[in-house]
């Protein structure tokens, strides 16, 4: 009955063995799926503010262009005190 008793022992450190290292490999599993998603919502985040970035960097072009007027824009008359575009003289010489 010794031999039957010593690979019962054998058979439960066995199962006791893969029991551990499953529950090791589901911890190691679960923290890189809490590291993925801690990655995930970091670059989600990152391309938010890439993306706001953006939008403020457009607003600010925007914003001042439509407040010139369209000389101006165009390099006419940029310098402070400047008329504008010449006017063309209504009398035309022949």
């Amino acid at each position: 009955m010794g031999g039957l008793d010593w690979q019962q022992w054998q058979a439960e450190q066995q199962r006791r063995h893969e029991q551990d290292e499953w529950l090791r490999c589901e911890r190691e599993a679960g923290i890189q799926r809490q590291q993925d998603e801690q990655l995930t919502l970091q670059r989600q985040a990152a391309l938010q503010r890439e993306r706001e970035i953006e939008e403020q960097a457009i607003r600010s072009r925007e914003a001042p262009a439509a407040k010139v007027p369209w000389w101006q824009r165009l390099g006419f008359g940029s310098h402070k005190g400047s008329p504008g575009p010449r006017q063309l003289d209504t009398r035309r010489r022949r």
